[in-house]
């Protein structure tokens, strides 16, 4: 069972055109109260308790130098106390969303020291059973964090929030302060041909825990094990010209539940053959670096897409791709797809046709084909 309510108030005032000032406060109750069965590690009852309040300041600056040369600035400084109690070896996570962005999106759960058998994953009407294991995602471990892949296979949609319910090790029962910062700049240069930017986030936390409780420990035992520090470091550039755009960003994650290294290179080229067409091809490559599982993982992708029309009702498209993924931890994954579709519209009468084809090997012996056909009818009223 848990229980939660959340409230914020923001004012903002705009001193100049081109400065901006938000002042902030907000605040949380979260209480969950679970009986975990001795499968799961836990005895008996467990309760857990969160009380956070928060305030700070938001400064964001955008200002025209030139008429070719903008600069962008933003700041925030948050400051908040986050009161924690505990009860049980054990607590339940309920109802924590995430989505997947892309076909071989990540990401990391909100807690450490996760139980993995624990895990259930549903969608947003919580339809049981859940998605499963080793089909529609992966686990895999980042020193205490946990961290969540969707495979090439998955039945969960892009971008649509997903729900995970599972068991992690409660932490120390105490009270403890939170400074979260962060900052952006960007400079762009003759309107986008060329742009640098970086960005840094950072949180860190002060305190110790209370003198009573099951769960009391030591300053250093209870910020390892129930609050996370972590700084995160973000410079790129990108540059657009006519038909071409080409990108490149590396980020540094650094956190006392894991770390990472990430190289992204992005490429976009975009041809107009003629009025009536358009052709478009996109690279990526990206290289990332799990220090706290000494785990490497590279990934590549290659898309082109045409689509033309053939008169004011009719048109055609053509999407074709192959993404790679390579590295620990048995991620090593082949994807090839082709989408072609049809399109016709009478009046307010849209009818699309589109056929599917994905083949994907993964962990260099399972093999699996997918076919489909759709059609589709839409009218607008």
């Amino acid at each position: 069972t848990s229980n939660s309510i959340s409230g914020d108030a923001a004012l903002t005032h705009q001193l100049y055109q081109s400065l901006t000032s938000t002042l902030q406060i907000q605040g949380l109750d979260y209480t969950t109260t679970d009986n975990v069965p001795q499968s799961l590690g836990a005895s008996g009852n467990s309760t857990s308790q969160d009380e956070q309040i928060a305030g700070g300041i938001i400064e964001q600056y955008s200002k025209v130098i030139t008429p070719k040369v903008h600069l962008s600035l933003g700041g925030s400084a948050l400051y908040g106390y986050t009161n924690q109690r505990d009860t049980g070896g054990s607590v339940i996570q309920t109802n924590e969303s995430h989505s997947f962005g892309s076909v071989t999106d990540s990401f990391f759960l909100n807690l450490p020291n996760v139980d993995e058998s624990s895990i259930v994953v549903t969608d947003s009407a919580h339809t049981l059973p859940g998605y499963q294991d080793g089909i529609d995602y992966t686990v895999s471990q980042n020193g205490s964090l946990t961290l969540i892949r969707r495979t090439s296979t998955s039945t969960i949609p892009l971008n649509s929030k997903i729900y995970f319910t599972y068991t992690a090790a409660a932490a120390a029962s105490g009270g403890y302060e939170t400074f979260t910062g962060a900052a952006n700049f960007r400079l762009d240069f003759y309107s986008g041909l060329l742009a640098v930017y970086a960005r840094l986030n950072t949180v860190e936390n002060f305190g110790a825990p209370q003198t009573s409780g099951v769960n009391d420990a030591n300053p250093a035992d209870f910020l390892l094990s129930g609050a996370e520090d972590l700084s995160d470091y973000t410079a790129g550039i990108d540059s657009s010209w006519h038909w071409v755009r080409l990108a490149a960003e590396y980020d540094v994650y650094d956190s006392n539940f894991g770390s990472s290294r990430t190289l992204r290179l992005d490429q976009n080229f975009t041809f107009r053959p003629d009025r009536n067409s358009g052709l478009d091809f996109d690279f990526s490559e990206g290289r990332s670096t799990y220090q706290g599982s000494s785990a490497d993982e590279s990934d590549y992708s290659a898309i082109c897409s045409y689509r033309r029309s053939f008169s004011g009702n009719f048109g055609f498209d053509i999407k074709a791709g192959i993404e790679l993924q390579r590295g620990d931890q048995s991620v090593d994954e082949t994807l090839i797809s082709v989408q072609p579709s049809l399109n016709y519209s009478i009046g307010d009468l849209t009818i699309k046709a589109s056929y599917s084809f994905e083949y994907l090997k993964s962990d260099s012996s399972n093999q699996t084909e997918e076919q489909m056909l759709t059609i589709s009818m839409q009218r607008t009223f």
